[in-house]
């Protein structure tokens, strides 16, 4: 039981080692779109990843414990610190992003529509 719960807070570790180092490299690199970019962010973040790792591993008791909750304390910290710096920006929510296209069938028709109503009302209007 007790190495299940260490490969479940080593994976954890490893997922925020992740992250950080991603963000990492983003940050130095700048997004992929050149190929030093694509290179320092699939190999830079799979060496910090291995090698944090390696160092939770290898060391014993108090320290350990202490390597595998840093990157967690740090991802954590940085959570905090965007959800209070930009948690009350008003956001759009994500079908606000979309756009839908009208075919031109449905303009048409929705033309057709427009003008059939336009037609009824001048008809009404004349009977008064």
């Amino acid at each position: 039981m007790e190495f299940f719960i260490f490969i479940l807070i080593l994976s954890s570790v490893s997922f925020s080692v992740a992250i950080l180092s991603y963000g990492l490299c983003v940050r130095l690199f700048g997004v992929a779109t050149t190929f030093s970019a694509k290179l320092g962010q699939w190999i830079l973040t799979s060496f910090m990843v291995v090698g944090w790792d390696f160092l939770v591993i290898t060391h014993t008791g108090t320290p350990r414990l202490i390597l595998g909750f840093i990157p967690l304390a740090v991802l954590i910290g940085l959570l905090i610190y965007y959800k209070v710096r930009h948690g009350n920006d008003e956001a759009p929510e994500p079908h606000e992003y979309i756009t839908k296209k009208k075919s031109t069938k449905s303009q048409k028709h929705a033309e057709k529509i427009r003008l059939r109503e336009e037609a009824r009302q001048q008809q009404g209007q004349r009977k008064k």
